[in-house]
């Protein structure tokens, strides 16, 4: 159940993910939590503000770590491409091209990171952090989601570029347990836009680790009606 669901949320652009303790972070005042969560999280929307629409075609692959027992799940399949269309703020219609008997067994895993932070019922949780994610700075903050009728509860941790205000790293967790972790690196499209250039997100349950590679084809043209009608 629990694997079913999350990765439901990843194939519609979403994810969730736990508080990560890291080891001495800088927090915020707690008066301050909620209105430095946000700020941050806006920074992170308005990054690639006046993007309307992009088309890429997304070239995935998966594969399997050691501790997977040997055979054929084991196995890397891929690659399999897919055409993306894209709209603000958040919406997709995902084609694949080519054969559809090659590449990898699942859908294309897209998350987007802009999709979650602007959902309604995704609440700032917790104090913003500030650390180091390799070379780079960045600001820690977490939106939680909490079923009303179940009590399940989603939360999703992104760490934004101090500098760039784009995601580096997304965590993301269903009812406390760990679905994935995606790690985003970024292009300039179009001269202005920050757009992902690779994605790889990694499922610890699996063992599995889906990575895409993005090529950009156009960037705000008016998206035809039978596309659009599609998206979700």
């Amino acid at each position: 159940m629990t694997k079913r669901v999350g990765r439901a949320w990843f194939r519609r652009g979403l994810a969730v993910a736990p508080l990560l303790m890291l080891a001495g972070p800088t927090l915020c005042a707690a008066g301050d939590d909620e209105a430095s969560v946000r700020a941050a999280l806006d920074r992170a929307l308005a990054v690639n503000s006046g993007l309307v629409s992009y088309v890429a075609e997304v070239e995935t692959e998966e594969s399997r770590g050691r501790t997977v027992a040997e055979g054929p799940a084991a196995r890397s399949v891929g690659p399999a491409r897919f055409k993306v269309h894209w709209a603000a703020p958040g919406k997709q219609h995902i084609e694949r091209v080519g054969a559809a008997d090659t590449g990898p067994r699942r859908s294309l895993l897209t998350v987007d990171p802009a999709q979650v932070i602007s959902k309604p019922d995704m609440r700032p949780a917790g104090a913003l952090a500030r650390d180091m994610l390799g070379d780079r700075e960045a600001d820690i903050a977490s939106l939680e989601s909490v079923d009303p009728r179940t009590g399940t509860v989603f939360r999703v941790t992104m760490w934004i570029d101090a500098k760039e205000s784009y995601v580096l790293k997304l965590r993301s967790q269903w009812n406390y347990t760990e679905l994935a972790t995606t790690t985003f690196q970024y292009k300039k499209v179009a001269g202005r836009y920050w757009l992902p250039s690779t994605v790889e997100t990694h499922f610890p349950h699996d063992d599995l680790t889906v990575t895409n590679r993005y090529t950009y084809q156009r960037v705000n043209a008016p998206v035809p009606p039978e596309v659009s009608e599609r998206m979700r």
